[in-house]
């Protein structure tokens, strides 16, 4: 059961890893510019250029998904490895609980 767990951690991991590529990649391409700023009443880039409400929108909210797919794959990555343990023994041990010397 174990095996399973640790594997299905990673298998998220990877899944949320792609995620937060492909999200990367996304606003990578359409905000080359980035990030977007509200100055008065006028939504720019860094460059200067203008932008409407609706892109500000969107770039927001790919600000969040791209917070929330790095959470994800870091959250199940850590995850898999606290799961599968030391292989043959107790998980988080140090290196004199194996006799041998520093």
């Amino acid at each position: 059961m174990r095996a399973f767990a640790s594997r299905f951690f990673f298998l998220l991991a990877v899944l949320s890893g792609l995620a937060f590529a492909v999200t990367f990649f996304y606003g990578f391409h359409s905000w080359p510019n980035a990030p977007l700023r509200q100055v008065g009443d006028v939504i720019q880039d860094k460059q200067g250029n203008r932008h409407t409400e609706e892109d500000y929108r969107r770039f927001l909210e790919w600000q969040r998904m791209l917070l929330v797919s790095a959470a994800l794959a870091f959250g199940f990555g850590v995850g898999g490895h606290l799961v599968a343990g030391r292989p043959g023994g107790r998980a988080g041990g140090t290196i004199h609980d194996e006799g041998r010397s520093p």
